[in-house]
């Protein structure tokens, strides 16, 4: 991954662009030596974010089995209220 910082940017943005567009590596701009940002490819980009929604759906389905499964079993909870529930999983009311 190439890095560089945003001095760098302001001077070369087209060059630093054009080379996440070829190789189709991301370019971390740094402010004052800390990663501040990520330049990628467009279709890097989008394949990523493909990516994250597809897997994001698999686990919320998985979790949808899963309560399925102890509703099944007889493993599943009841709860008064809401503020109930959400004391049990330990949550801030």
């Amino acid at each position: 991954m190439k890095v560089v910082s945003i001095t760098d940017l302001r001077q070369e943005a087209t060059k630093l662009i054009a080379y996440a567009q070829q190789t189709r590596e991301p370019v971390l701009v740094c402010v004052r030596s800390r990663p501040a940002a990520d330049i990628v490819e467009a279709e890097t980009y989008d394949e990523l974010r493909r990516e994250i929604r597809r897997l994001r759906h698999e686990l919320f389905w998985q979790g949808v089995a899963e309560a399925e499964a102890e509703h099944a079993t007889g493993q599943s909870k009841s709860y008064a209220s809401a503020d109930d529930a959400i004391a049990d999983l330990g949550l801030p009311g």
